[in-house]
C-alpha cells in the first residue's frame, strides 16, 4: 500500500503512533536487552479501520532483526496499553512488528550513523 493510498487520517496517526513508540522505548517502561540505539521504527502502516499498526523495525545488524522483533512481540500488549495512555486514545489499535527488509532505509540509515562518527 503507497501513501497515496493511505487517508490523511491514516497518515497522521501513523506518524503520532511512531512518535509515541519512541518515548516508551526511551522511557524505560519496558525492559529490553537489547539497546535502542540498535534499532529504529522504520514506518508504521494503519489499516483504514484504524484497528491494526504494523510497525516495521530496521535494525543496524541485519541479524538482530528477528530477534528485536520476537521481544517486541512479547511486550506488545503493554506497549498498546501505554500507547492508549500515551495517546489517549478511545479504543488502541491492535499492533504487530515486522523486520523491514527494505535494504535501501538499513543502507540510509548506516549512512547516516557513519557521517555522524565522522563529525
Amino acid at each position: 500500500m503507497g501513501k497515496e493510498d493511505k487517508s490523511r487520517r491514516q497518515l497522521m496517526l501513523s506518524s503520532v503512533i511512531q512518535k509515541a513508540l519512541y518515548g516508551i522505548l526511551a522511557s524505560g517502561k519496558l525492559y529490553l536487552s537489547i539497546p535502542l540505539y540498535k534499532f529504529s521504527i522504520a514506518r508504521v502502516d494503519i489499516t483504514k479501520d484504524l484497528k491494526m499498526a504494523s510497525i516495521y523495525i530496521s535494525s543496524i545488524e541485519p541479524s538482530d532483526g528477528q530477534k528485536i522483533s520476537k521481544e517486541l512481540k512479547l511486550v506488545s500488549q503493554k506497549i498498546r496499553f501505554l500507547l492508549s495512555q500515551e495517546l489517549k486514545l478511545r479504543s488502541s489499535p491492535e499492533i504487530r512488528f515486522y523486520v523491514d527488509e527494505e535494504p535501501f532505509y538499513q543502507d540510509n540509515l548506516m549512512n547516516k550513523i557513519n557521517s555522524l562518527n565522522q563529525s
